[in-house]
């Protein structure tokens, strides 16, 4: 891979793996071309005149906890880089990683101090706890390390109005999300041209005993970190879209517009495609309508397959197909009438599935395919829909006897 053509920034939140992608980051560079930003509890315009003193310099990589503010106003003139963690999860690996280090060695007297307070506080105490030390580390730290230039955003704002500023910087950001780190790395290296893919760990509080994180001190977190929720909940669905995209994308270099990319995603996570919409490049059919105005598409041979992205590489789904008939008994008659459920048979990435069965209305059967974990590791998914009597009308003779053909109506893949 190329090096990025602008100097890179690295916004590293406390406890957002950021150490770790630092390591993996700084790999890509030279040692003379990285800056880390160590001393950030200076004035914001003394941070910021060192990073501007670091790109005049030939710095590639900058990183280090600083908020956005210090550079907010090099505009394009670099490229910005973040990681995003679940709240809850940010501030129990805070709690761990304060309670792991010795308070001697904390690099001054703040951390020191929040270092030996998160010894002798329970979670719940610590979550709580209004001192100016914890509270700045455990209220929408996020949204308040995004949060536009300080001269533009005005004080006291609410857990909506941070969102708001903090939605709007990220808009300008390449990011990834810590529960998502392997997609994050795949995703970050495609668009940043760097190889992020070795195995880092690094900064970790593994060694500490798990937090048993109780339904009330769930509650203050959240109730304390709006904005960061929000926050978190807007860049999951801006990074699916984006992994999708960037999955879909590698799919047809690989196959071409054999790709059904054509796919609509909602808020819930589900995709959808219904045959009214593109598919082109495959052993399909064109387009044709039920009596109803549905659309549908047939194929040309016994045994067919369709190529997709898939929206949730790694996690189990469901994939739900909805085959409809032209004869109002739901049947296939190739020498006497079979149920679609005999009829039809289904392979997802090689791998035969076993799919239950309900009536579509007049005329066809809903087929809903578990796919599991491993079967879903590929970045898209291969369905053939396969069957030894045949599924084209070709079979049959002519279009006139169409009444004696499947067809698949639609295709969705739920979480």
């Amino acid at each position: 891979m190329t090096a990025p053509a602008k100097p890179l920034v690295f916004l590293h939140v406390p406890k957002t793996a950021g150490t770790s992608l630092i390591e993996l980051l700084s790999r890509n560079f030279a040692a003379d071309e990285v800056l880390r930003v160590t001393d950030t509890h200076r004035a914001l315009s003394e941070i910021a005149g060192d990073i501007d003193v670091a790109i005049a310099a030939g710095k590639k990589l900058i990183c280090g906890h600083f908020p956005y503010a210090a550079v907010a106003h090099l505009g394009d003139e670099v490229d910005i880089v973040t990681m995003l963690r679940d709240p809850v999860r940010r501030i129990a690996s805070l709690y761990k990683f304060w309670r792991s280090r010795d308070p001697g060695q904390s690099g001054g007297s703040a951390a020191e101090f929040a270092c030996q307070l998160a010894r002798v506080l329970s979670f719940e105490e610590f979550v709580a706890c209004e001192h100016p030390v914890i509270a700045s580390a455990t209220q929408d730290e996020m949204c308040k390390a995004y949060m536009g230039h300080a001269s533009q955003a005005p004080e006291g704002l609410d857990a909506a109005e941070r969102f708001q500023w903090a939605r709007d910087s990220l808009a300008r950001m390449s990011f990834g999300l810590v529960d998502e780190m392997e997609a994050s790395m795949r995703l970050l290296s495609r668009k940043l041209r760097l190889n992020l893919l070795d195995r880092v760990h690094v900064n970790t509080t593994g060694h500490v005993p798990g937090i048993a994180i109780s339904a009330a001190a769930r509650d203050v977190i959240l109730r304390n970190n709006r904005g960061d929720a929000m926050l978190h909940g807007h860049a999951e669905q801006v990074f699916r879209r984006e992994v999708m995209l960037a999955e879909t994308a590698e799919l047809v270099a690989s196959i071409g517009e054999r790709a059904l990319t054509s796919m609509v995603a909602d808020d819930r996570g589900n995709h959808h495609w219904d045959a009214g919409m593109r598919l082109s490049g495959t052993d399909w059919n064109d387009r044709e309508s039920l009596p109803d105005g549905s659309f549908y598409r047939f194929t040309s041979a016994p045994e067919s397959v369709i190529h997709l992205p898939n929206p949730h590489p790694g996690r189990a789904s469901t994939l739900t197909i909805e085959v409809a008939f032209f004869n109002r008994a739901g049947m296939i008659d190739m020498g006497g009438a079979v149920p679609a459920s005999e009829a039809l048979a289904f392979e997802v990435n090689g791998v035969r599935v076993m799919a239950s069965t309900r009536p579509l209305g007049d005329g066809g059967e809903v087929f809903c395919l578990p796919i599991d974990r491993i079967a879903a590791q590929a970045g898209f998914l291969s369905v053939a829909l396969k069957s030894r009597y045949g599924i084209s009308p070709g079979v049959f003779g002519s279009p006139d006897k169409r009444n004696l053909a499947a067809a698949v109506r639609s295709i969705r893949i739920s979480p």
